[in-house]
């Protein structure tokens, strides 16, 4: 057995809140594997392929925290 932990992945879900064109507005959220809960969320007011984008950038992030994360 090692210390190591198993490799994390995490989920990202957009969900629109309202509004139409470049005024409409999206929640994404960050989930890790087996949460209920989300571990990162924001609001975006745009396209939802940006909101998607800033998701990833996010996750992304939570990543680069996770492996400078010392075990």
């Amino acid at each position: 057995m090692t210390n190591e932990k198993p490799d994390q992945t995490y989920t990202v879900r957009v969900r629109s809140r309202g509004g139409a064109g470049h005024n409409a507005m999206w929640q994404w959220e960050v989930y890790a594997a087996g949460n209920a809960l989300p571990i990162e969320k924001g609001l975006y007011k745009g396209s939802e392929a940006r909101a998607y984008q800033t998701a990833q950038a996010a996750m992304a992030r939570l990543s680069e925290r996770r492996a400078r994360t010392p075990q």
